[in-house]
């Protein structure tokens, strides 16, 4: 048949056969639950902005910066002329060549924010394990607040928070297995020997497989069934080998315990390792915790010390120093959670629908007006985070005029400085000049930290502490006992004045 045959037998107007549309649209909903994860993810990534700049940044970084250009990790002391070779442990050295590469990729802003992730993506990880163990989203909801209540002084860059990170996780495998949710957490072996290259927190996670363990066998003596004991077991040995894949070896795994006792010098002159001052607002928190434990009473008449002697063991160790209220925090959300599930119906989980479209809309647009509003009030604050150098709470800032006053006028002047501004000398004037103390204080040892103390205290002995360290010149804390000591004395000179720090020299 001819082409004009063809058409000529065609209809008009012309009808087309039907498009096979699908039978339903992919509808945009959210869950509660994601929703409210997604506020608490934008919540916290914002507020880690809010925080001051930690001390040790400085340090953590220049040491990135050290292994990242030398291709290994040091060994000795390349920074202070008070321990200028002595053995240092460097078990940060992972993370700190993070740091390093992350600063260098997109500035302290954006490295913030990556580390607001990290401690977002902790909490998600605990709210999950709630999910897993039947909480409702109301107390999922509610205990992950209060805990993040507990976070907000130390939303900072710092190490820590990849811990952190990772006892989420050993947390979140060791409660599953527990409660009979899993049956392998072999991934916890791989995942000890990252750990004990980013950070000496690793030992927490051997502690919570040694507490799981003894807890299943005291369950198992009991005559109750449990998980297997073996499986745990040969998980807790493989985490101890694997956390000698590292470049220090034997020394990482002696390392933490060169901090048990109240006689170590961290514990006695730094601030974070001191047991907390309920004196302070901040620390209610941690004493409503511990409360709230004791009112639900935490293991109750399921007979399993697991959550007992894990919030027990964690919250002492938080009485002795405040820096294990980051741990104690974490472990406290599940161990809350499933004793309020036993004691409190409505703690348990129901069943619950896709928000609607509508509604799904309604939460897109909240979440973004909410990130902006707090994002706006963040950056507003003059002790934010955001700015081309990372700021510090209050008035009180780095030296940074007096370091270029020393680097040009003193290069070979052995300095003593304020232990707080180390680790920002150490950035500063690495390698061309060396610091007297710094944030490493496990590497300088408790003898040493009680004679810098002595010397900053104006106690009798402070000349021939700096007479025994050939120290001739002295960044100082403006206005400080130490500066108008220095003041007054025939021996020093001041040479220069800051905005926050004076310059002495020795007359001589």
């Amino acid at each position: 048949m001819k082409k004009g045959a063809e058409l000529s037998n065609l209809r008009w107007p012309l009808t087309l056969p039907a498009r096979p549309w699908p039978k339903t649209w992919p509808r945009l909903a959210f869950s509660a639950s994601a929703a409210v994860n997604a506020f608490l993810l934008v919540a916290i990534t914002v507020l880690s902005l809010a925080g001051s700049t930690d001390p040790d940044f400085w340090w953590h970084l220049k040491t990135g910066e050290l292994i990242v250009q030398s291709g290994r990790v040091p060994q000795v002391d390349p920074y202070s002329f008070t321990a200028a070779g002595q053995r240092w442990i460097a078990h940060e050295w992972l993370s700190e060549a993070l740091i390093y590469l992350g600063y260098r990729a997109v500035g302290y802003v954006g490295l913030a924010v990556m580390f607001g992730l990290v401690l977002a993506f902790t909490f998600l990880i605990i709210l999950r394990l709630l999910e897993r163990l039947g909480l409702s989203l109301l107390a999922r909801t509610a205990l992950a607040l209060y805990s993040l209540g507990m976070y907000l002084p130390l939303i900072t860059v710092r190490p820590q928070l990849i811990s952190w990170l990772l006892f989420a996780v050993y947390l979140y495998c060791l409660f599953l297995y527990l409660e009979g949710l899993a049956s392998q957490i072999w991934i916890l072996v791989p995942l000890m020997a990252l750990w004990a290259n980013l950070h000496g927190g690793y030992v927490a996670g051997l502690m919570l497989i040694a507490l799981a363990w003894a807890s299943l066998l005291f369950r198992r003596l009991r005559g109750q069934t449990t998980p297997s004991l073996k499986h745990l077991a040969f998980v807790g040995i493989g985490s101890g080998i694997a956390a000698l894949f590292t470049p220090h070896g034997l020394d990482l795994l002696r390392y933490p315990f060169t901090y048990v006792g109240t006689s170590n010098g961290s514990m006695t002159f730094i601030q974070e390792w001191q047991s907390p001052n309920f004196h302070s607002p901040l620390w209610l928190l941690f004493a409503g915790s511990l409360l709230l434990l004791v009112v639900l009473g935490v293991g109750g008449s399921e007979s399993d010390p697991w959550s007992a002697v894990l919030i027990t063991t964690l919250a002492v160790m938080t009485l002795l120093s405040r820096r294990h209220v980051a741990l104690y925090a974490l472990a406290w959300v599940p161990v809350a959670g499933l004793s309020l599930r036993r004691v409190w119906g409505f703690a348990r989980a129901w069943p619950t629908r896709p928000l609607s479209t509508p509604v799904t809309l309604l939460s897109i647009i909240a979440l973004v007006v909410f990130a902006g509003s707090l994002t706006r009030f963040v950056v507003n604050r003059p002790w934010s985070q955001i700015g081309v150098t990372p700021q510090v709470r209050g008035t009180c800032a780095y030296p940074a005029d007096g370091a270029r006053y020393i680097l040009e006028n003193l290069p070979d002047a052995r300095v003593l400085n304020e232990y707080a501004w180390g680790g920002y000398l150490i950035w500063a004037w690495y390698p061309y000049q060396r610091v007297f103390i710094d944030g490493r204080a496990d590497m300088h040892g408790d003898a040493f930290l009680q004679e810098y103390m002595d010397v900053r205290q104006c106690r009798p002995n402070w000349r021939a502490i700096l007479d025994k360290y050939e120290v001739n010149a002295a960044l100082v804390e403006k206005g400080s006992p130490l500066s108008v000591l220095l003041s007054e004395s025939r021996d020093w000179e001041r040479v220069f004045v800051g905005p926050v720090e004076e310059i002495f020299v020795r007359r001589e």
